[in-house]
């Protein structure tokens, strides 16, 4: 949830674009390294996370967000 919120405020320009992205992005990352996991069928599997997949895919849909950070130095992608 905390890398949702992080990637939501650079987006939305509530704090500093660039510090903030890049600390949501590397908690999205870690999330996916750590966190989710393909099952034999190709399935997508969350391991230890009592909240289920709401957090993650709020993060996901931030990350991927197609207006972001248009001002960026960064990039309007992330």
């Amino acid at each position: 949830m905390f890398s949702y919120f992080l990637l939501k405020m650079a987006r939305t320009g509530y704090v500093d674009s660039v510090p903030a992205k890049e600390a949501g992005l590397r908690g999205f990352e870690g999330l996916l390294t750590h966190k989710v996991c393909e099952g034999e069928g190709g399935e997508i599997h969350l391991t230890d996370i009592c909240r289920g997949a709401g957090p993650l895919l709020s993060a996901a849909l931030e990350a991927e967000h197609p207006q972001a950070l248009a001002n960026s130095p960064v990039g309007t992608a992330w």
